[in-house]
């Protein structure tokens, strides 16, 4: 901005808290995704601060803040992603009070639900390193094919260094049909009688053993790893 502007910005950043929360929400998602955010996020923290308070503790290290707007710079133009960057480099906290102050401060913001949702399940991104392929199977399946991109985009733009690894194993996986979930698993609760309330805890048992190679997705494989695994643990 011309300078004049600059210090008329930084000074009427107060006025913010007499504007509809939606507004300004709508105003500081586009200027997230926008070409310049990283040198606007940089050049005005005090502005932020005014309707960012979750994020005050970062807001006000500079050298931090800086670094926290770079890299949410590097994700794609997505507000969620970009979000949700900002929030997981509030230091000292962990992932579950990274989401918390999110969820408040979205909601002030009067953001949709299920974008807070989206926000709260990016900030807890974990993958383990290196990346595995019964790992990337699960969590494709927890999260489903659009949500674990947007996960893999997050760490990549925090520099982690085998996503490249990590996609291809999800493009395999998806090609392939790869069993990621218990609608895909060739077993069923009645092929379990007498099971009872195991039911769903023998299913997911199968499952996680098919995730991880350790037996064929296929019925009588399943049932003869199952009541083998019973057999074990009843001569333990």
């Amino acid at each position: 901005l011309e300078a004049n502007t600059a210090a008329a910005v930084l000074s009427c950043a107060g006025k913010l808290r007499t504007l509809a929360a939606e507004r300004i929400f709508a105003e500081w998602s586009k200027l997230l995704c926008g070409k310049g955010a990283e040198a606007v996020l940089c050049a005005f923290p005090q502005v932020f601060e005014v309707f960012l308070e979750e994020l005050r503790p970062l807001l006000e290290n500079l050298t931090a803040w800086r670094q926290a707007a770079a890299c949410a710079c590097r994700a794609p133009q997505e507000k969620c992603l970009r979000i949700a960057l900002l929030f997981r480099a509030m230091p000292g906290l962990g992932a579950a009070e990274q989401a918390a102050l999110a969820k408040s401060a979205l909601r002030r913001l009067r953001a949709e639900n299920k974008m807070i949702f989206q926000v709260c399940a990016l900030i807890g991104t974990e993958l383990p390193y290196p990346v595995a392929l019964p790992e990337v199977r699960r969590l494709l399946g927890r999260n489903g094919e659009e949500l674990f991109s947007a996960q893999l985009a997050l760490l990549r733009a925090e520099g982690r260094e085998d996503i490249t690894a990590a996609e291809q194993m999800k493009q395999e996986i998806l090609v392939r049909g790869d069993c990621i979930s218990l609608s895909q698993l060739a077993l069923k609760g009645s092929d379990l009688p007498g099971a009872g309330k195991k039911t769903g805890m023998l299913l997911n048992i199968a499952l996680d053993a098919v995730m991880d190679d350790c037996v064929p997705n296929r019925r009588a494989d399943l049932l003869r790893y199952l009541k083998q695994r019973q057999t074990d643990q009843t001569e333990q």
